[in-house]
């Protein structure tokens, strides 16, 4: 943003006529008005400050929305992916099991055929 100042022209001693009052009262009012325009531009110069702190402050805020609307997408995506290796945990148990089962049977089954086997042998 820029800074204008507008320059008031500055009254001096030569163009003063009068008492030695007038001429303190005149520089004193330039004192006055050049203290004035330096207040002026470093208010100016603080309004910018202010303006681009806020600017930041807006743009932090976006991104932390951003930020919280991503991990809301995370955690939800993070809850199914659990429920799905839950599901997967549950469905392996099953198939375990069935599968234990599945040996012992052949375990039993390949048992009795030995023990067949050995009966037929003896009867030989």
């Amino acid at each position: 943003m820029a800074t204008t100042t507008t320059s008031l022209p500055i009254p001096s001693s030569s163009s003063t006529t009068g008492s030695s009052s007038s001429t303190t009262t005149s520089t004193t009012t330039c004192h006055e008005i050049e203290s004035a325009k330096k207040r002026l531009t470093a208010a100016r110069s603080q309004k910018e400050s202010a303006s681009s702190l806020i600017l930041s402050a807006q743009t932090m805020a976006s991104t932390a929305r951003t930020m919280a609307e991503t991990a809301r997408a995370m955690a939800l995506t993070a809850k199914k992916n659990n429920e799905a290796a839950q599901s997967l945990l549950r469905t392996s148990e099953i198939e375990v099991e069935e599968a234990y089962r599945f040996l012992k049977e052949a375990e039993s089954r390949w048992e009795r055929e030995k023990e067949k086997e050995m009966m037929e042998e003896e009867e030989l």
